[in-house]
């Protein structure tokens, strides 16, 4: 059995959830409707590199050739 005060906090930690979610999906859809798909497509797929991690090795890997290159 579940204590009061752990249900209270897990419906809190929830509904916090939901409110970025919501919140999240509002604005990316109202800067969404100001652009055209072309752009919109650029910014989801740097969005997906950012939060997936490839931006690291990218970097890394084009300061090393830059170096290499003086």
């Amino acid at each position: 059995m579940m204590h009061g005060g752990l249900l209270k906090k897990s419906r809190m930690f929830a509904a916090l959830v939901v409110t970025l979610v919501a919140a999240h999906v509002i604005v990316f859809y109202h800067v969404v409707s100001r652009m055209t798909w072309n752009v919109v497509l650029a910014l989801v797929l740097l969005i997906l590199l950012k939060h997936i991690g490839i931006f690291g090795p990218i970097y890394a890997f084009f300061k090393r050739r830059s170096r290499l290159q003086l």
